[in-house]
Order: structure tokens, then C-alpha cells, then sequence
């Protein structure tokens, strides 16, 4: 996806009464809050939970770096093997 389609694909969710009010970005790492289901013990389900987006702020990136990071990782790699 490129980094403008976002922008259209946002837009797919207007007619479901959503409102895009603030777009960002965010490094997802081991660190980033989260909850992950491989990681419930068994007999949790059906949880309910709510998102502090101030925590998520240590994490912001620029949109810059979103587009430098997918341009990098959308270009082939081709390492010359060592063939001694």
C-alpha cells in the first residue's frame, strides 16, 4: 500500500459514522502497549479494555519516516553471496 492510500482507505469508513479527527503513526515494537491474544491464559475471553492514547505518544513517528521506512523495505535485496 502506498503511503497515500491511507487517506483512501480512511475515507471507506465515513459512511459507517466514523470521523478521522487526528492521523498518526507509531513504531509498534515488543515494547508498545498492547494486548495479545497468543498471550491470554486460557479461560480469558470476551474482554473488554480501553486505550490510554497518551501511552501511545513515546511511540509517534513522523510521516516522513513511514515513507522513508516502506520505500527501503520495498526495495529488492541482493547481497552477493561469499563464494570463497
Amino acid at each position: 500500500m502506498r503511503f497515500a492510500d491511507v487517506f483512501t482507505v480512511l475515507a471507506q469508513y465515513s459512511d459507517r459514522g466514523y470521523t478521522v479527527r487526528v492521523i498518526g503513526f507509531f513504531r509498534v515494537g515488543k515494547k508498545f502497549p498492547s494486548l495479545v491474544e497468543a498471550d491470554m491464559l486460557p479461560g480469558v475471553g470476551d474482554a473488554n479494555y480501553a486505550l490510554s492514547v497518551a501511552a501511545y505518544e513515546l511511540f509517534r513517528i513522523q510521516p516522513k519516516e513511514v515513507e522513508t521506512t516502506v520505500a527501503a523495505s520495498s526495495k529488492p535485496n541482493f547481497k552477493r553471496k561469499n563464494r570463497s
